[in-house]
């Protein structure tokens, strides 16, 4: 806590917080920066392009160009070593490298987000969602619903409920699920209120201290740098011997007023639920063949339920698919896989649905003529 006390004092009482002599500005974590010698080297790999008049319309050789000088900035936040660049590039596109001097507010500010790097990758992303319930971190054990219980039957089905399914179709059950992982953030990361954190996978990790000034250190591989938060359901319609999952991208793209502000986006790829990765169970390319009875009977509750969807045959213009014509297969009619779309409608102002789409699609093997 001191260090971040003393960051906001310094950038109110210091002027000269970012030096200008410069004509742009990156900075990077830089795990491989372990002395001059090799930050040097990455600076140089992080040159800009000279500043160039192509002309209008663009032509080649360029008509004049100009020196750029790019300020590196690169923190090794295992060792906790800084380094800064002036790096220079020539018309002729030749770089040459000046080493360059920290402030003390960018020193504050590079140690607060070593640390701030840290507290999110130390955060409990992973909970068990059983009987209604997770164990969330700082939170404790905590009911997410009342009306769920995984073991429990539900209308005369022996189908569990509160399963990974239930909630795919129903998103207003995940709703718990996403606010247990902004109560947990907020949690572990309070002692930052003020400062509005960034933890994003494109920009990196930044600060900003009261007074304005800010930094933020890019990855150093952007592609690696998604953060999950999953829940496993030990009850799954299917048993597929693999633990059904949901898995959600988490971003924290700011605060407001001490509450942490969180992209949350579910991951479809990664989620397992009735048995299957969700995007192979419901998108239509019928790789997967649905004939579960527990799974065709919570679609069919999906379908029945006042949610704005409809559920036809092959798109949004097919026909209203009748579940009950399902029982008909055992009888020794021809089968056939069929590809049924949720269809969700927009309605204008005189009531007619307009602009069907296709909310999600799945395969079911039916009697051929149904």
């Amino acid at each position: 806590m001191k260090k971040l006390f003393s960051l906001i004092i310094l950038v109110a009482c210091c002027s000269d917080a970012f030096p200008t002599d410069h004509d742009e500005q990156v900075a990077y974590f830089c795990p491989s920066c372990t002395d001059q010698t090799s930050a040097r080297q990455r600076a140089l790999a992080l040159a800009a392009s000279p500043n160039c008049d192509y002309g209008v319309p663009p032509q080649l050789p360029p008509i004049s160009c100009q020196d750029t000088i790019r300020r590196v900035i690169l923190g090794n936040h295992i060792s906790g070593q800084k380094f800064a660049f002036l790096v220079t590039t020539d018309e002729m596109l030749a770089s040459s490298v000046e080493s360059d001097s920290l402030t003390t507010v960018e020193r504050d500010l590079i140690d607060t987000i070593f640390q701030l790097r840290a507290d999110w990758a130390g955060i409990d992303w992973h909970q068990t969602v059983e009987d209604g319930t997770i164990q969330a971190g700082t939170m404790g054990r905590i009911s997410l619903y009342t009306e769920y219980a995984t073991q429990q039957t539900s209308g005369g089905s022996d189908c569990p409920v509160g399963t990974a399914l239930d909630h795919v179709l129903n998103p207003a059950l995940q709703a718990p699920l996403k606010d247990a992982i902004t109560f947990e953030v907020m949690n572990r990361l309070s002692e930052y209120q003020g400062m509005n954190p960034r933890v994003r996978r494109l920009t990196g990790v930044g600060v900003t201290a009261p007074s304005g000034a800010g930094l933020s250190l890019q990855w150093e591989n952007p592609d690696e740098r998604t953060f999950q938060a999953s829940y496993g359901f030990p009850v799954s319609e299917v048993d597929s011997g693999l633990t059904d999952v949901l898995v959600y991208d988490v971003e924290l793209r700011g605060e407001h007023n001490g509450q942490p502000l969180l992209h949350i986006g579910f991951d479809d790829q990664a989620s397992r639920a009735a048995g299957a990765i969700v995007r192979d169970l419901l998108n239509g390319a019928a790789t997967i063949t649905i004939s579960d009875e527990c799974v065709l009977e919570k679609l069919e509750a999906f379908n029945d339920a006042e949610n704005g969807s409809e559920i036809r045959v092959g798109g949004p213009g097919g026909d209203p698919f009748d579940f009950s014509g399902l029982s008909s297969g055992d009888g020794g009619a021809a089968l056939c896989s069929k590809i049924l779309c949720a269809t969700v409608c927009s309605v204008d102002s005189d009531g007619n649905k307009t602009g069907c789409e296709c909310q999600f699609e799945f395969a079911v093997l039916a009697p051929c003529d149904l």
